[in-house]
């Protein structure tokens, strides 16, 4: 059976994804051994784009191909089976997208308590001011326009990719030398599958340069303790 081209690349951008979380989590493996917080900060990631690349597998080479349906229906699938399977590929896409923010929240919420434990003791401060604080402190403020991106459209992916302002004013960042505009009550309209998993890819790589940074680096062993 033939893999459609679009789910093709799907399954090509998360297996790449998949090479460098495993590259970076074997190194630091080697380095520091199982159970350290390093080597499980990069693996959580690892482990979210193993099942989505199941899912990808799993649902292109059936229910996507006519010829699946044939074999195990004896008919091709209707226009109803159709739009079930496209409203199915959105609801994955959007689903893997918010579990994957919400991994890395958890994370950093993770590296305040060892970069300053004092900082957020009761857990409740707002996610901008937690990675603002730690980014800071082991001198990797340029990635805090990465991770507000990423923060805005966490928080928009809850409703369906529309930007509500606290402040009711608009959101400008600069970043990776673009200006992304995120316009009060508007729907975010420069997000493709492309970003998404360019923004996944950015993200291993800040998330590498934190548990590599000069900080962390001075530990032998970093017990993984934080909820």
């Amino acid at each position: 059976m033939k893999m459609l081209p679009e789910n093709e690349k799907l399954i090509r951008n998360t297996e790449n994804l998949l090479r460098i979380v495993k590259k970076n989590h074997d190194e630091l493996t080697a380095k520091y051994g199982n159970n350290d917080f390093r080597v499980n900060y990069i693996g959580l990631t690892g482990n979210i784009f193993h099942s989505l690349l199941l899912h990808f597998t799993s649902t292109t080479m059936t229910i996507s191909l006519p010829e699946w349906w044939k074999t195990y229906y004896q008919r091709e699938p209707s226009e109803n089976d159709k739009s079930a399977i496209q409203e199915l590929g959105k609801l994955t896409k959007h689903a893997f997208v918010v579990f994957y923010f919400s991994k890395v929240e958890t994370m950093m919420r993770k590296t305040i308590n060892f970069v300053s434990p004092s900082f957020d003791s009761s857990g409740v401060k707002p996610m901008k001011q937690i990675y603002d604080k730690y980014l800071t402190v082991l001198d990797l403020s340029n990635d805090i326009p990465l991770y507000d991106i990423t923060r805005l459209l966490r928080n928009s992916l809850h409703i369906n990719g529309l930007f509500i302002s606290s402040s009711g004013n608009n959101r400008e960042i600069i970043w990776d030398g673009k200006k992304y505009d995120f316009k009060h009550k508007k729907l975010i309209d420069f997000v493709t599958v492309d970003f998404v998993f360019y923004l996944f890819k950015e993200l291993i790589n800040a998330s590498y340069r934190v548990v590599t940074s000069n900080y962390f680096a001075q530990y032998q062993f970093i017990e993984d303790k934080y909820y």
